[in-house]
């Protein structure tokens, strides 16, 4: 296997894991109850929904990360790089244009993978916290 390609799963691959050991920390880390020191600055009850809110985003964070993994995994070794470069050098622009539809392109896969999760969170979880 190609030595560029290991150092770039494993790159990936590491980046996810620290992403993952964060999630948890954080979530560990919030508190259910209003500190004292907090308690005639802020609501009782709001702090809890901000708690409660900041948990679903997180975890619904971590369903997407792992999802983008598994999807970016699949396209490296499926060879989808490739194919997105032959289709840019496809249409003939020279070297800066087909350099900039090759960025294009892969933005706008991102865009679309990225899309179902940017709708649910904006339309689902942020209606829920009365945040939409």
């Amino acid at each position: 296997m190609n030595p560029y390609l290991l150092f770039v799963l494993a790159v990936l691959l590491l980046g996810y894991l620290l992403d993952q050991v964060i999630s948890f920390l954080e979530l560990r880390s919030l508190g259910r109850e209003l500190p004292p020191e907090l308690a005639d600055v802020y609501d009782r009850e709001k702090y809890q929904r901000s708690q409660q809110y900041t948990r679903t985003t997180i975890r619904f964070s971590q369903v997407q990360e792992s999802f983008m993994l598994v999807v970016m995994l699949v396209f490296i070794l499926a060879g989808g790089f490739n194919r997105v470069d032959l289709l840019a050098r496809s249409f003939n622009f020279g070297p800066v244009g087909t350099g900039l539809c090759f960025t294009g392109l892969l933005a706008l896969l991102s865009w679309l993978v990225n899309l179902p999760f940017s709708i649910y969170s904006t339309f689902v979880i942020e209606e829920r916290f009365g945040l939409n």
